[in-house]
């Protein structure tokens, strides 16, 4: 299709979301399955504990459904990025501020608003072959 570099970025970040979606569906699915909690801890810090099903699980298909709408040049992936923002943010305000935690908030902003300015890539509207 011809996707200049700075969109290819938007593509790739779409298979790294999907990528995460994938491992928090996995872990949430274990921690359902095994006696142990396999989720991820919210930080490296041993006084956290880790997230817990729910909350892996319901990440998990969020991530997954906005990197399914990158990935399918969709709009709705904009409002899902900052979605994503969010709720990371009330995380980071309800768990207690955490250096490291709001660096990768930070970080996470600024991809959203990143990610905000390739909306003309998501809103290309495709032509059916043969159509000009």
């Amino acid at each position: 299709e011809g996707i200049s570099g700075g969109y290819k970025w938007a593509i790739v970040y779409g298979w790294f979301v999907i990528a995460a979606a994938a491992y928090l569906l996995l872990a949430g699915a274990l921690t359902l399955l095994i006696d142990q909690d396999a989720t991820p801890r919210p930080s490296p810090f041993l006084h956290s504990t880790p997230m817990g099903a729910a909350a892996a699980l319901f990440q998990g298909f969020l991530w997954l459904a906005s990197g399914l709408a990158i990935l399918k040049r969709k709009l709705i992936a904009i409002r899902l990025m900052w979605a994503v923002v969010i709720l990371a943010g009330l995380g980071v305000l309800f768990r207690g501020i955490v250096p490291l935690e709001l660096l990768v908030w930070l970080l996470s902003v600024a991809i959203a608003k990143w990610f905000s300015s390739k909306r003309p890539f998501l809103s290309k509207l495709r032509r059916p072959k043969g159509k000009k």
